[in-house]
């Protein structure tokens, strides 16, 4: 199998917290739940990109993909740039592919974070980024666990075949 790994492009909230955690502000205008956000211009940009990388390689025989629509969303684009006479490939949307669950956490700002769960800040500084595990949330580890059989099935199931995912 030969894997190619893409992460979706830039989305409205990868944009925005940053500008925001940069300002101290308590919110960064993203309402909604994270796995409802968009991409940003940037982010629609990006996956048109992928989409040309793509044409101008082998398009792939399958896709595995995240329900996010941020995903979703990038595929679409790319896909769309692959040339017509292609059959699309087929996209498997796997939930164990979904960004990192933040938990309570879940699109607030750093100075939000601070103001609304300061023992969660100290808990983080304590256990590090890598271990730490928000309520309701997951770890670096906790993610990586759940990779780990998308990528066992997908060597079984997708062997000889080329995987986007």
């Amino acid at each position: 199998m030969e894997l190619i790994a893409v992460r979706h492009g830039e989305s409205v909230a990868n944009a925005a917290l940053p500008v925001a955690d940069a300002a101290g502000l308590l919110a960064a205008g993203v309402p909604g739940r994270d796995a409802d956000v968009p991409l940003s211009e940037r982010g629609r940009a990006q996956a048109l990109a992928l989409g040309e990388w793509l044409a101008a390689h082998a398009p792939p025989d399958v896709v595995l993909c995240s329900p996010y629509a941020r995903a979703r969303e990038t595929w679409a684009l790319a896909g769309a740039a692959l040339p017509a006479s292609a059959d699309p490939p087929p996209v498997r949307l796997d939930e164990r592919l979904r960004d990192r669950e933040a938990g309570v956490l879940e699109l607030l700002t750093m100075a939000a974070i601070r103001d609304r769960f300061p023992d969660e800040v100290a808990r983080r500084a304590r256990v590090g980024e890598f271990y730490y595990r928000a309520p309701g949330g997951e770890s670096f580890p906790d993610v990586a666990l759940r990779l780990r059989g998308v990528l066992a099935e997908a060597a079984g199931r997708y062997a000889g075949h080329r995987v986007l995912g």
